[in-house]
């Protein structure tokens, strides 16, 4: 553990020179370019995304990317909503990541089944071809929605999730008893009774 508030390696040479271009070089830098990540967004927000991206395109390689994709929307939806987070940049990441990896086997998608049948390609063909390119594209995909503005607002500036609407139940007030449906006792008879002809009496409890 550290036993001073100041780092050693700042005495170092090396070490000097670069923080002295470091603050040489702070007034050009464009804030709004800038990602900052502390320990809690490294290990659970970044870790997330990388999930969704992983998860979404591993099942687009062995599904299709329109089923995948229409499962796991609403689901991911209101995971990240109970939660409070913003579910924009996750939602834009597993659509990308869905086609990114779809194209990484013959079942992905309908277009890789025309390309296997008209270049003669069988399954493990198509995927030892297919499958690098599908991985660095669901690469590329994680570094930009990361670096992306709306990523960077969902993660510095969580929602409030909304509560639960309350439940509403009935209330029978002619008989003064809540119930989802009234009693049997208060349902008018289709036939009369008492009274005058040709007119049903009025209900009792």
């Amino acid at each position: 553990s550290k036993k001073a508030l100041r780092a050693a390696e700042q005495d170092r040479p090396d070490v000097a020179a670069q923080r002295k271009l470091w603050r040489a070089a702070q007034p050009f830098i464009d804030p709004e370019s800038l990602v900052f990540l502390d320990e809690t967004g490294v290990n659970t927000k970044m870790a997330r995304l990388a999930v969704v991206i992983a998860v979404s395109g591993g099942l687009s390689a062995m599904l299709t990317n329109d089923v995948v994709v229409w499962a796991m929307t609403p689901l991911l939806i209101a995971g990240l909503r109970r939660r409070g987070l913003d579910p924009l940049p996750y939602v834009i990441a597993l659509a990308c990541a869905a086609n990114a990896g779809s194209a990484a086997t013959l079942i992905g998608n309908p277009q890789n089944l025309l390309i296997g049948e008209t270049g003669d390609l069988n399954f493990w063909t198509f995927t030892a071809a297919c499958l690098v390119p599908a991985l660095v594209a669901m690469a590329v995909v994680y570094s930009v929605i990361a670096r992306s503005r709306a990523f960077r607002r969902a993660v510095a500036e969580p929602i409030v999730p909304a509560p639960d609407p309350p439940r509403r139940r009935s209330t029978n007030r002619r008989c003064g008893r809540r119930s989802w449906r009234p009693p049997p006792s208060c349902w008018s008879s289709p036939l009369p009774t008492t009274g005058a002809p040709g007119r049903s009496p009025s209900p009792r409890c």
